[in-house]
């Protein structure tokens, strides 16, 4: 399914603000430019102990250097500014999306936020179909999953739901109510087709 990710939000609300001016010389020598493939595994070892200010730094630089990497950098800075505000499902579909990595769990994260909706019981009581995860049960759960489909097993030790997934962006023009929302959705878009982010397959595995 389509995603807005709410770290899309802050990535754009970065690279849109006027607050954080840094000086030429600064950027210039800086080694949080990220040029390179080199620069950006090293980015990629460390980006998950800078602060905020050094994130949106990043980000910031990301404007002043051309390239693949340096759009990598700055999704991956903005993933973890996502983190540090609580969306940390969010994030992580992004950092796997950026390594072209299936996400697969069992009773992790996203099962532990799942098992607290309150769709989760008539999950149970179905066994399989599709969920819709509003902003009002889990905001993390929406920006990360929204809609998707779900099947459930049994044996005599129990029941195993998974729930599948598509993370992917389309282009959107009704799906989201305000025109921010739709312009950063579709630059996501844009950033799929650089093969910035990748379509992943997405795998909870939940025993209920």
């Amino acid at each position: 399914m389509s995603k807005f990710v709410y770290v899309i939000l802050s990535l754009m609300l970065c690279l849109s603000t006027s607050n954080h001016v840094f000086a030429a010389e600064t950027v210039e020598h800086d080694h949080h430019v990220i040029k390179n493939d080199q620069q950006l595994q090293t980015f990629e070892n460390e980006y998950q102990s800078l602060s905020i200010e050094e994130l949106q730094q990043v980000i910031d630089s990301s404007k002043k250097v051309s390239g693949v990497n340096a759009i990598k950098a700055a999704w991956f800075a903005a993933a973890q500014i996502a983190r540090l505000r609580g969306f940390n499902l969010s994030a992580t579909l992004v950092e796997y999306s950026l390594r072209n990595k299936n996400y697969y769990e069992s009773n992790g994260q996203f099962a532990s936020a799942i098992k607290k909706t309150s769709v989760y019981p008539s999950m149970r009581k179905k066994r399989n179909g599709s969920v819709v995860f509003t902003k009002a049960m889990n905001a993390d759960l929406y920006y990360s999953l929204h809609k998707c489909s779900y099947s459930s097993k049994g044996n005599s030790r129990g029941m195993r739901m998974t729930v599948y997934d598509t993370y992917d962006f389309k282009l959107e023009k009704n799906v989201y109510a305000d025109l921010f929302t739709k312009l950063v959705n579709n630059w996501a878009y844009l950033s799929q087709h650089m093969n910035v982010l990748n379509i992943i397959n997405v795998s909870i595995s939940i025993d209920v």
